[in-house]
């Protein structure tokens, strides 16, 4: 398959992830870049709702019905619009000749990244053999096969025999819909692309432009800089494909940015409009952020909490002074609150509670600390000095940041971020639990850095620009040159991110496509042991013309089995291989299934669970047989009809149960 074939695909979901939350946004008063920002976020917690009442009415997941929800939400919006109080929330507008800057600098930082991708997966169709994917591949069909996209049990078939199970799957309903044009995986390796390469830059040059909302240069830079950064989206998106949580990252600075835009438009015209509308509309978006996963929420956190913070510690002081005492204290202790409610869930709500007991890889905070300041990566080659440059415009931009009033608060989300990242790369003990939210992963964790760090560097670039034009300025040569000098600034600006750009490898170029990318979708370089060889994936795709729809296949889902149904079209007994999703069938198939003749019970769960295929594949690691010893070194020479074969794996029809 070519990347053109997949072009239908991806236009579906770009056209889904903006054209609704943007026409919405427009109708509730968001003008300009903060409505094509929030949009998607607008449209994840609008499908993530409607998916759950969809299932309640009992209408399948369709197309049809999702576009009707859409157009519903749509004409709320326009009711709304019309009965709410005039007003607008935007940013100061910026001239045609920014704009194109800002469309240069977005074109810049996807252009890096998008050929590393494309050339490290090689194909629209390669399939991502870590972990978390196999997972959420069979997530996704499950929702495109059952027609049930809610999050309140629709992927209850990934679980076995439980029911009710909760798990966001938003993503999953968005990847069933544009399966429809190809494929599970087509469909999900592009919107893995849209999500790193157009909503999240999308969002960072929304957070810059809220940040510095009069100063455009800092908006062209800041996906730029984006584009150095490894860990994410090239590790957690990319490699590891944890995309629920990495949804809700690309997803956060739209979100903020709005938040941003919404409140100083409040503080500035007091009018109702403005504030009903636009908290309206942040509401929503930030609601898309932690539907998209619930550690959003966290995310949101760290990110909005410190701006409304400062702000509410301003308008406190002022309220202070003016004698109105219960108000000061309600404004300058609001964010604290949530702040502390959210410290306190994190050591009593069990849910949490079981979050942060999560086993989880212990290390050493300093060096933790090390790589957050210099956004080196673990197992990667290139030197941990390589993006050193950015680094240091980080520190920069931080200083920048926390020099002004307006700024402060993100340099105070910066710091938060960084330590929360060092806390959950450190030892256990009870400071680790903070990172509950995050089950204590010094990647999930670190993985929130980049958007902050983005517009950080970007404020120190723009710093380093301006200064270098003012000390011309104050210059005797700057006298005689003022139209020089005027120039002096963009080609330092240029010149700094250049240097930074060839010091680093071209941002880690790479190590981008041939690490972090083939990493995780090339058979024969897989970073953990891969799942299926070539030519079983090319086995397992044939399985769709071979077996019946609804053909349920028992196998280790470690050897390759897992790919019968987000590859070949069945249903996988055993759709994922966390132990904890398995139910007492699936557990005793994985010990006993060779031993069908001899005992009874075996065939009793394959006739109950209509079982008829079993996938053979005895190639993999020895530890693989130990943990499933009834799925390996099976007989097959009776009782078995070979269906389809591929390199070292085998289907075979189950007949000697009858």
């Amino acid at each position: 398959m070519s990347w053109i074939d997949a072009l239908p695909t991806a236009t579906v979901l770009l056209a889904l992830l903006y054209l609704p939350g943007w026409v919405g946004l427009r109708l509730l008063g968001v003008r300009g870049v903060l409505a094509v920002a929030g949009a998607p976020a607008a449209v994840v917690a609008v499908l993530a709702l409607g998916a759950v009442v969809l299932d309640v009415v009992g209408v399948a997941w369709t197309p049809a019905p999702v576009v009707l929800l859409l157009a519903v939400v749509l004409g709320l919006c326009a009711l709304l619009g019309r009965v709410l109080p005039p007003g607008t929330v935007s940013l100061p507008p910026l001239t045609p000749r920014s704009w194109a800057l800002v469309g240069i600098g977005l074109a810049v930082g996807a252009g890096v990244q998008a050929g590393a991708y494309l050339n490290g997966m090689g194909r629209p169709d390669a399939v991502q053999q870590i972990y978390d994917p196999v997972f959420h591949l069979n997530a996704a069909e499950t929702v495109l096969r059952t027609g049930n996209a809610s999050s309140l049990g629709g992927l209850d078939p990934m679980y076995g025999s439980s029911t009710g199970v909760f798990y966001p799957a938003v993503w999953h309903s968005m990847v069933a819909l544009g399966a429809r044009l190809s494929s599970v995986v087509v469909a999900s390796n592009m919107l893995m692309l849209l999500t790193a390469l157009a909503v999240w830059l999308v969002g960072i040059v929304a957070l810059a432009r809220a940040v510095a909302p009069r100063d455009g240069a800092v908006a062209a830079v800041a996906p730029v800089v984006a584009s150095s950064f490894l860990i994410f989206p090239a590790n957690l998106l990319v490699l590891q494909g944890m995309f629920p949580y990495c949804l809700a990252i690309a997803l956060a600075p739209g979100a903020v940015a709005l938040v941003v835009g919404v409140v100083e438009r409040a503080r500035t015209d007091r009018s109702p409009g403005h504030a009903l509308r636009g908290g309206l509309a942040a509401v929503v978006t930030c609601a898309g952020v932690v539907a998209a996963q619930p550690a959003g929420l966290a995310v949101l956190g760290l990110f909005v909490l410190p701006y409304l913070g400062q702000v509410g510690a301003r308008r406190g002081l002022r309220q202070w002074r003016l004698g109105h005492r219960a108000a000061a204290v309600v404004a300058a202790g609001a964010a604290p609150a949530v702040a502390l409610a959210l410290v306190v869930a994190v050591y009593t709500v069990p849910a949490l509670q079981a979050m942060a007991a999560f086993p989880a890889v212990e290390g050493s905070r300093r060096l933790a600390l090390f790589r957050g300041l210099t956004f080196s990566t673990t197992i990667g080659w290139t030197s941990p000095w390589a993006n050193v440059v950015v680094a240091a415009l980080v520190l920069i931009g931080v200083v920048v940041a926390a020099m002004s009033v307006r700024t402060r608060w993100l340099a105070v989300s910066w710091l938060l971020t960084l330590g929360i990242y060092v806390v959950a790369a450190g030892p256990n003990n009870v400071l680790r639990d903070l990172a509950g939210f995050w089950y204590k992963s010094a990647d999930r964790t670190f993985a929130m850095l980049p958007t902050v760090a983005a517009v950080l560097g970007a404020l120190g670039v723009v710093a380093l620009g301006r200064a270098a034009q003012r000390l011309l300025a104050e210059s005797r040569a700057g006298a005689r040159h003022g139209r020089t000098r005027d120039w002096l600034a963009p080609v330092v600006m240029v010149g700094v991110l250049a240097l930074a750009f060839v010091t680093s490898g071209a941002f880690r170029y790479d190590e981008r496509q041939n690490g972090w990318t083939a990493w995780g979708f090339q058979p024969d370089r897989i970073l953990t042991t891969a799942h299926a060889s070539t030519e079983e994936l090319t086995m397992i795709r044939s399985l769709d013309d071979v077996l019946p729809d609804d053909a349920v296949v028992l196998g280790d889902p470690r050897n390759g089995a897992a790919f019968v149904q987000s590859v070949g079209g069945a249903v996988a007994f055993i759709p994922h291989v966390n132990p904890s999703s398995w139910d007492p069938d699936q557990s005793y198939l994985k010990a006993h299934f060779g031993q069908l003749r001899s005992d009874p019970k075996v065939c009793e769960i394959v006739a109950e669970d209509g079982i008829e295929y079993f996938y053979a594949d005895d190639s993999g690691p020895q530890a693989w047989a130990q943990d499933s010893p009834g799925l390996y070194d099976v007989d097959t020479t009776t009782g078995f009809d070979l269906v389809a074969e591929g390199g070292p794996a085998r289907v075979y029809r189950i007949t000697a149960c009858g």
